[in-house]
């Protein structure tokens, strides 16, 4: 209560547009100005980013080259459940231009972590085709193994690369009993759909 209390009077003692920067601009972890200018692109982010930083907003500068920030964590989960209210489609809006940027950047863990928070499987299937197998060859499987947790498996089924990688990364993460059931589980999916299928025909 006392977190919120104090967000929002740092919210009631800023300009219109600072209060814009600030909520769409809190999906991301960290704020560097080519992002943030993706996701506000008639502000001057740089100048933004400076101002907040020396009047006592919650932000805390992480690097130099380039210059990055972060908001304290109370004071982001408190502009994330704002920018909520607004409604689902800005937060998908957002998540889209922050995917894009990263990518652009030749960042794929960001550009894949915001396709996924932006729930577009066909982009996160599209990164995960470029960049799954270098993941991969660097024993990031857990990192794997959570972005194939959330795709359908139906949708993974097309893919059969990504469907043997998203085994692989399950069986090393989690176990060979959970991905055994997890091939139960596309097995009975498969039959149904035959079934279905046969049932029409």
């Amino acid at each position: 209560a006392l977190a919120e209390y104090l967000a929002e009077d740092v919210l009631a003692h800023e300009t219109p547009e600072v209060r814009e920067f600030l909520l769409r601009t809190s999906v991301l972890r960290h704020l560097t100005v080519p992002v943030c200018a993706a996701l506000n692109p008639d502000t001057d982010c740089a100048a933004m980013l400076e101002h907040l930083a020396t009047h006592g907003v919650f932000l805390t500068r992480i690097g130099d080259d380039p210059p990055a920030w972060r908001y304290h964590a109370l004071f982001a989960s408190f502009l994330q459940s704002r920018l909520e209210q607004r409604g689902a489609g800005l937060c998908t809006q957002l998540h889209l231009a922050a995917s894009r940027a990263y990518e652009a950047e030749q960042r794929p863990v960001p550009a894949i972590d915001h396709a996924v928070l932006a729930h577009d499987h066909e982009r996160t299937i599209t990164l995960l085709s470029a960049h799954a197998e270098s993941f991969l060859d660097q024993g990031r499987l857990r990192l794997l193994d959570r972005w194939f947790q959330s795709l359908p498996p139906v949708l993974l089924q097309a893919h059969p690369r990504l469907r043997h990688l998203s085994l692989w990364a399950a069986c090393f993460t989690r176990g060979p009993i959970e991905t055994q059931a997890l091939l139960d589980s596309e097995s009975d999916l498969q039959s149904a759909e035959s079934e279905h299928l046969s049932l029409r025909a």
